[in-house]
């Protein structure tokens, strides 16, 4: 089960991406959700399992998860999102700009209820909140 809305009313969202401009734009673009950020897979994975500096993390309503990372990578963090039972529900989607055909049934293959490609312009900022809100009123239940 996801976390309880925060006092907005508002799902929480664990958006894990090391571009910083893009990060900001996300979190200023999309009001909609509570976006917590951290910047690779290892801290994603700390903040799932609650260690270390996250040791209060709720549990997030989706995982909007960066594919090109330093450190670790989306593919790789999402294998291990899906190998541990304790996270094995929790939704995730992949979060790319990349154009490789590959990709997708890659993402799918390990796991990924969703395969999101990343905006290009400011005004795709509005679709990509929509599909947040479809994806957690379906509670990651399409995959």
């Amino acid at each position: 089960m996801a976390s309880p809305p925060d006092q907005l009313g508002r799902p929480l969202v664990l958006y894990v991406e090391d571009d910083d401009l893009l990060a900001h734009l996300v979190q200023r673009e999309i009001k909609a959700f509570e976006i917590v950020r951290v910047c690779n897979g290892e801290q994603a994975l700390q903040f799932l399992n609650r260690e270390g500096p996250f040791g209060d993390a709720p549990r997030p309503a989706l995982v909007l998860l960066d594919l090109n990372m330093p450190r670790k990578d989306g593919f790789s963090t999402l294998a291990d999102i899906r190998a541990n039972p304790n996270l094995a529900t929790v939704p995730v989607a992949l979060f790319t700009s990349s154009q490789n055909p590959a990709h997708r049934p890659q993402a799918f293959a390990l796991g990924a209820d969703y395969f999101l490609q990343k905006p290009s312009g400011l005004s795709e900022f509005a679709e990509l909140a929509l599909q947040l809100a479809t994806i957690i009123a379906s509670d990651g239940t399409s995959r």
